[in-house]
C-alpha cells in the first residue's frame, strides 16, 4: 500500500460551519444578479454548464455569463474551459457562434457551493427546486436525456408537494421509475428504492386498475430493489402482489422464477425448489422432485438424439428461441439449479440440467441457454466423468453469452464455467482472472448470488500464491460476500479462511477450524438447519485435510466417511480433488502400516479398541482406481479418465448405453 495525499481536502478539513457562514456573508456582498445566478448554480451541483444555468436563470446566455463574472474574479467559481472569456461582457443579441459555446464552471469547493445554496431562503427552498426542475425539464425537450435525468428528478422531488396537477404528478412518477431503473443499473440500490417509493407515492388511487402496465413495471423494480437491499419481507410482499395481479399462468411462472432465485440466495433451498416446480407446472412442464435413474437415462439419450449430429461448437449458431413459454421454462430451470445442487437433492440436479439442455437443443438459443450449457459442462466434468466433452459445452456457454451480449446472466455463466469446468483442463492459477470477471459482472448486473460465489472463490485455488497473501485477499473478498447478505456463501468462504488460519497456526488447536471469532460447530449447525449440503461437504473436506496433516488419522477418517456420503454435493468442484488426495493419502498410510509391521487394522472411529476391517484400503484398491487425481486433472486438455465408460456415473450409477 501507498499513502495518497489530497491537499485540497486537507486545506478544507478544518472548515467549520462558522466559516461557511463567513463565506455566505462574503457572497452577499456580490451584485444581486450574481447572487441569484450562484443560488441557482448551487442547486444544479458542484459543476454546471452555462446553457443549463441560463435556462433556469431565464436570461440570455451572454447575460448569464456576465452575471457570473464577479464570482469568477474573486475565485468563488473556477472556469473549466477557456472559452468562457468569449462570452463575458457581450450583452447584445447572441450570435449562432455564441450559442454554440457552452463553458462549464465549478465551485471552488463543496463548502463554497454549500454557502451559495445557503443564500436561498429556507422557506422558499421547495419553490426554488420546483421551479428549477420544471425549467430544466422544459429545456430538456420531449425526452429527458439519461445524463440529466437524475438532476431533474432530484429537483422535482424536492418540490413535489407543490405539484397539484394529476398530469404533472404522473409525469414525475414516470421519471422516478426511470431514475430508479438507472440507479439500480449503477448498483445504487438504496437510491433506486427511494426513487421508486416516490413514484408510488405520486400515483392516483387504485393504480392497478387505472394504469396496470406502469404499476406492474414499478412493482417488478421495487421488488427487485427491496431484495437487493436486504429487505426480504418487503420483497416477498411485492412478489405476492405481483402474483395476485398476474393475468395468466405465463406471467405467474415468470414471477415464480424470480422467487426461486431469491429463495436460493436467502438459503431457503427447499422452498426455492418447490417454487420452480410450481412455475414449471403452470407451463405444462411436469418435474418430479425425486427423479429415478431411468428418467435421467432417458433425458441423456434425448440429448444425443436432439443434438442431431451437430458438432458441439455449432450450437452457438442455433436460432433464437421465439416462444415465450419456452423462455420462461428455461429461466425456471436455470434458477432452480443452485438450490438443487447446494441442497444435495439426490438425482434432481442432473435431471434438471438434462431437461434444460434438451429444451435448448430443440428450441434454440436464449440467454439461459448459455448457463444451461455451462451447467451441462459441469455435469459432464463431474458426475458423468466426460471432462473433454464438458469443456466443449462450457466454452459454448461462454460463447453464447458473449454472442447475445447478455450482461444479466454473465456472472453466473462465468462462475459455473470457472468453478466446475475450467480447472479440469487448465492450470488452477488461471482461475482467479475468471472469478474477477464474475465479480465485475455481478456488480454490473446486480446478481448478488453469483457475485457472492465469485468473491468467495476468487483467490483461494491459486497454488502459486503464498498463504499469507491468499489469506489477506480472501479476507477482503469475504467483505463482498457479507455485503451480498448470502449466508451460505459466507459460511463456505469462512470455512476456507479458517483452513488458511489453521495452516498459519492461528486457530485454537491443530485439528480445529475454530478461533476466538469463529465457532465451527455453530457454523455446521446452521448449515444443517438450512440444508446447505455443499457447505457441510466443505467442512468435512477441510477438516479431513488438517487432521491428516497433523497426524490424527482417526479423526481424519471420520471426516472422510462423512464426506463420502456427500460426494454429489461437491461434484466437479476443485475441493473434490483435494478430498481425493486426502483420502488417498490416508489410505496409503494405512496400507503402509500393513506392510511395515503395523497392526494391519484400521483404527476404529471412536479411537478405542481395535478395528477388524479396512474400508479405506478396500476403497484404495477399488473405487480409487478411477479417481480423478490419478490422471492429473487440470494439467492439460481434458481427457476421459481411464476406468470409466462414456455415460457411466462416477459413483456407480449408470446412465445411457
Amino acid at each position: 500500500g501507498h499513502w495518497r495525499w489530497d491537499l485540497d481536502a486537507a486545506r478544507w478539513s478544518g472548515v467549520s460551519s462558522d466559516v461557511v457562514e463567513f463565506m455566505v456573508d462574503n457572497l452577499r456582498r456580490l451584485p444581486a444578479d450574481t447572487q441569484q445566478a450562484l443560488q441557482l448554480a448551487a442547486c444544479i451541483g458542484s459543476t454546471f454548464d452555462l446553457h443549463t444555468l441560463a435556462a433556469i436563470y431565464q436570461h440570455p446566455i451572454a447575460e448569464t455569463a456576465t452575471a457570473l463574472l464577479p464570482a469568477l474574479k474573486q475565485h468563488t467559481l473556477l472556469p473549466l474551459h477557456s472559452d468562457y472569456r468569449l462570452l463575458n461582457g457581450q450583452t447584445e443579441d447572441e450570435s449562432s457562434e455564441q450559442l454554440e459555446l457552452n463553458p462549464s464552471y465549478s465551485f471552488q469547493h463543496d463548502r463554497v457551493q454549500q454557502a451559495a445554496y445557503a443564500l436561498i431562503d429556507s422557506r422558499h427552498l421547495s419553490e426554488v427546486h420546483h421551479s428549477v426542475g420544471r425549467l430544466m425539464l422544459q429545456h430538456a425537450g420531449d425526452r429527458v436525456p439519461d445524463d440529466r435525468l437524475i438532476d431533474i428528478v432530484g429537483h422535482l422531488n424536492e418540490g413535489r408537494s407543490l405539484i397539484d396537477s394529476a398530469e404533472e404528478r404522473l409525469q414525475l412518477a414516470e421519471l422516478n421509475l426511470r431514475a430508479g431503473v438507472r440507479a439500480r443499473q449503477a448498483a445504487a440500490y438504496e437510491s433506486a428504492l427511494n426513487y421508486l417509493r416516490v413514484s408510488e407515492e405520486l400515483l392516483p388511487a387504485e393504480p392497478w386498475r387505472q394504469m396496470p402496465e406502469f404499476m406492474r413495471a414499478l412493482a417488478v423494480e421495487t421488488q427487485q430493489c427491496a431484495y437487493l437491499t436486504g429487505r426480504t419481507d418487503e420483497a416477498e410482499r411485492w412478489i405476492e402482489l405481483l402474483l395476485e395481479q398476474a393475468h395468466n399462468d405465463l406471467e405467474r411462472s415468470d414471477i415464480l422464477a424470480t422467487r426461486t432465485r431469491q429463495y436460493a440466495t436467502t438459503g431457503r433451498m427447499q422452498e426455492s425448489i418447490l417454487s420452480a416446480i410450481q412455475g414449471l407446472a403452470l407451463l405444462g412442464v411436469e418435474i418430479t422432485e425425486h427423479p429415478t435413474l431411468e428418467q435421467i437415462a432417458e433425458e441423456r439419450r434425448l440429448v444425443e438424439e436432439n443434438l442431431g449430429g451437430r458438432r458441439i461448437a455449432e450450437l452457438v449458431e442455433a436460432p433464437p428461441v421465439d416462444d415465450l413459454a419456452t423462455l420462461t421454462a428455461m429461466r425456471l430451470l436455470m434458477e432452480i439449479f443452485a438450490a438443487a445442487f447446494l441442497s444435495g437433492s439426490g438425482n434432481l440436479f442432473p435431471y434438471l440440467v438434462l431437461k434444460a439442455v434438451n429444451l435448448s437443443l430443440r428450441h434454440g438459443n436464449c440467454p439461459e441457454s448459455a448457463f444451461v450449457y455451462a451447467a451441462y459442462g459441469m455435469l459432464l466434468c463431474g458426475e458423468l466423468d466426460e471432462p473433454a466433452q464438458g469443456y466443449q459445452y462450457g466454452k459454448v456457454g461462454l460463447a453464447i453469452n458473449e454472442r447475445l451480449d447478455d450482461l444479466t446472466l454473465r456472472a453466473r455463466v462465468i462462475y459455473v464455467y470457472a468453478m466446475f469446468v475450467h480447472h479440469w483442463s487448465n492450470h488452477w492459477s488461471s482461475l482467479t482472472p475468471w472469478f474477477r470477471k464474475g465479480i465485475e459482472a455481478g456488480y454490473q448486473s446486480g446478481d448478488l448470488l453469483y457475485l457472492a460465489y465469485s468473491a468467495q472463490d476468487c483467490v483461494i485455488w491459486d497454488p502459486t500464491m503464498d498463504l499469507e497473501t491468499a489469506q489477506r485477499l480472501h479476507t477482503e473478498n469475504l467483505q463482498i460476500v457479507r455485503e451480498c447478505a448470502y449466508q451460505d456463501s459466507l459460511d463456505s468462504g469462512t470455512l476456507f479462511l479458517q483452513l488458511q488460519r489453521n495452516l498459519l497456526g492461528q486457530t485454537e488447536a491443530a485439528c480445529s477450524l475454530s478461533d476466538a471469532g469463529f465457532d465451527e460447530d455453530e457454523c455446521l449447525t446452521g448449515m444443517r438447519q438450512r440444508q446447505f449440503m455443499t457447505g457441510i461437504a466443505n467442512y468435512h473436506i477441510y477438516n479431513a485435510e488438517v487432521c491428516l496433516l497433523y497426524g490424527d488419522c482417526v479423526q481424519a477418517l471420520q471426516h472422510v466417511r462423512e464426506q463420502d456420503r456427500l460426494i454429489k454435493s461437491a461434484m466437479s468442484l476443485p475441493q473434490l480433488v483435494r478430498f481425493y488426495i486426502c483420502r488417498l493419502s490416508h489410505a496409503g498410510k494405512l496400507l503402509s502400516q500393513d506392510g511395515s509391521g503395523g497392526t494391519g487394522r484400521n483404527p476404529p472411529a471412536n479411537g478405542t479398541g481395535s478395528g477388524s476391517h479396512d474400508p479405506l484400503g478396500r476403497q484404495l484398491r477399488g473405487e480409487f482406481s478411477s479417481s480423478p487425481v490419478l490422471d492429473g486433472g487440470g494439467t492439460g486438455p481434458a481427457r476421459r479418465r481411464p476406468g470409466n465408460r462414456p455415460g457411466q456415473l462416477r459413483y456407480g450409477h449408470r446412465i445411457g448405453p
